[in-house]
């Protein structure tokens, strides 16, 4: 996992959005997955998931 930078990383959808900024102004420090799902540190509670880009043939 690596940790979530929203200079990188843009949630999918604006359900995304709200729920990644409601973890961060919880205090949460959060985590990207290798499947584009964001979680806290500890993945004990889900934040929301990035868009992926996918690789152009």
């Amino acid at each position: 996992m690596q940790r979530y930078n929203p200079e990188i990383h843009a949630p999918r959808t604006g359900w995304d959005r709200i729920g990644i900024e409601m973890r961060i102004e919880e205090g949460y420090e959060l985590y990207v997955d290798e499947n584009g799902e964001v979680w806290t540190a500890d993945k004990k509670h889900f934040a929301g998931k990035i868009r992926k880009e996918e690789p152009v043939c």
